[in-house]
């Protein structure tokens, strides 16, 4: 998942003087990460990817100019390669796979996110963790791709030929299912599949038990640890993470899947410690983005989903934020696609589309409003998936307001569906005032 990680261990590359400083991503001016000046660097034809020699035969791909800044690990043995991840699929993987090694190479995903399967599709032999989660997503999916090439989501320049409009994650075929315990070897070099659900259902870790080498994908990596997802279960991760933690005494070398590739085995007791003392509620969260909070515990810092009643709040506030702004993109990125307006007048029925005329006229004439919740209520139906909710408002232009509407679940967000917009009458003044719009 798209990923402004924090930069804990520190990491590499020149980091590229393409953007101007003022439009550089704040990610992008982090970089590089000291620790790849510890790692022999193997040089490649490749201007997207640099890949490290972490530990004797296995290479570090990794794709500094995109946010993510995924890494794929390619594990050689004596008879055939494995590739733990594909990253983006913005640049061609295989030709640079090819540079590194001759071994017939197979695939395994340490989970299937876009930002680990984009070149998928360019190898024949894709192995696959036997879940519901891993067959929906090697259909392959456009949204979650095109989310990843915005302007903030990019340092540099895209490699070229790239066509971002066609940016898609590919499908791929799963040429056969795994299972946890399941080993693989190719030639001198075992690997073991730990399954570690959490991030998500499909979620794996690969040991090199000889060699002390645990690949753990987004179940550990250094930085700001994505646990808000849909798919996420939090009492799964724990149970994973303990279950790694057990295996410190034989790991000499953890590799995650993001920012750098080398972390101590300490880091792994000390992650069930700090999630831990998250779950206790020792830990105050800190609102990140819309409907995220932050938990942080020594070096350790999670991004979770916030409590639903908080996420509706998050969503309504930016909501409103955004007019006060005139942040048309942001304003209607809040609705439903079969979305009502309804407003004070009462022929201010609106569909997305015809508020949308109404609302650019507003913002280009810098007449936008302002409107700030003095009182809000929130309530659920019983699947969780549906939210309607009561608020008073101060507003710029017509005084106390009161807002009421409907908010569904959609994709993991959560989104207008209706919004009606009232001026409350005091009772005192309801004749004179039903007087006056009959007169009308």
């Amino acid at each position: 998942m798209k990923m402004h990680l924090l930069p804990l261990l520190g990491l590499v590359l020149a980091a590229p003087a393409l953007l101007a400083q003022d439009t550089m991503p704040q990610w992008c001016r982090e970089l590089p990460r000291a620790q790849y000046k510890t790692l022999a660097r193997v040089p490649v034809k490749s201007g997207w990817f640099e890949v490290y020699k972490p530990a004797d035969g296995v290479f570090a791909i990794y794709e500094p100019h995109q946010s993510e800044e995924t890494i794929s690990y390619l594990i050689l043995g004596r008879r055939s390669a494995l590739l733990f991840d594909t990253g983006m699929g913005i640049a061609d993987l295989r030709k640079v796979t090819s540079e590194l090694t001759r071994l017939p190479i197979a695939v395994l995903n340490s989970h299937t996110h876009a930002d680990h399967v984009g070149a998928n599709w360019q190898f024949e032999t894709v192995y696959g963790m036997d879940t519901d989660f891993t067959r929906a997503n090697a259909r392959g999916s456009r949204d979650a791709a095109q989310a990843e090439i915005a302007p903030s989501e990019i340092c540099g320049q895209l490699p070229p030929g790239f066509d971002p409009k066609t940016y898609a994650t590919r499908p791929w075929k799963i040429a056969a299912f795994k299972h946890s315990g399941d080993r693989i070897d190719l030639g001198g070099r075992t690997l073991e599949i730990i399954a570690t659900p959490g991030h998500t259902p499909d979620a794996i870790c690969l040991f090199d038990r000889a060699n002390g080498l645990l690949f753990t994908g987004d179940t550990y990596y250094p930085g700001q640890i994505w646990l808000h997802a849909p798919e996420t279960d939090l009492a799964a991760y724990d149970a994973s993470i303990r279950r790694l933690a057990a295996l410190a005494p034989e790991v000499k070398i953890v590799l995650g899947a993001h920012n750098a590739p080398v972390s101590p085995p300490s880091v792994l007791p000390g992650l069930v410690d700090a999630f831990e003392t998250v779950r206790s509620g020792k830990i105050s969260p800190v609102p990140a983005s819309p409907g995220k909070v932050t938990f942080a515990s020594g070096q350790f810092t999670f991004l979770m989903a916030a409590a639903p009643s908080a996420q509706v709040a998050a969503v309504l506030d930016d909501w409103h934020q955004a007019a006060s702004v005139a942040d048309e993109a942001r304003y209607f990125s809040h609705f439903a696609p079969n979305a009502v307006f309804m407003g004070t007048d009462a022929t201010e029925r609106w569909t997305v589309a015809e508020f949308r005329p109404y609302v650019k006229t507003r913002f280009d004439a810098k007449s936008n409003w302002t409107f700030h919740a003095r009182a809000r209520h929130i309530e659920f139906s019983g699947d969780g998936k549906t939210a309607w909710f009561d608020e008073m408002l101060d507003t710029s232009d017509l005084g106390l307001c009161r807002g009421s509407g409907v908010l569904v679940l959609l994709g993991g967000e959560w989104k207008i569906a209706q919004y009606n917009l009232s001026i409350p009458i005091p009772n005192a003044l309801a004749s004179e005032i039903v007087k006056k719009i009959g007169a009308k």
